[in-house]
């Protein structure tokens, strides 16, 4: 699992280079080419409740296929006025 917002290219560049097979992006917040390289390549992309208000995350599930995308709750906290939970991993989708 990876959440490196500023590294996302980096460590897609070493999976590739040491052939690893499976990997995690949890949080992606990358740029769209390199999220199609990721969905092509097989890996995961985690989405959470941010997708709800950012246009940005939300054009990621347009790219994405629904089978490499995971959804997060990460626990309590506040991401824009909305108090993340359990109960919002399925509202992404």
């Amino acid at each position: 699992m990876f959440r490196l917002p500023n590294a996302s290219k980096d460590v897609f560049d070493l999976l590739i280079k040491y052939d690893i097979k499976k990997a995690y992006f949890h949080w992606y917040s990358g740029d769209e080419k390199l999220l199609e390289e990721i969905i092509n390549k097989g890996y995961f992309i985690g989405i959470n409740v941010a997708t709800i208000v950012n246009e940005k995350y939300k054009k990621y599930i347009e790219i994405a296929n629904i089978k490499s995308i995971i959804t997060e709750s990460d626990g309590l906290y506040n991401y824009k006025g909305i108090y993340t939970s359990s109960t919002y991993a399925k509202r992404p989708i």
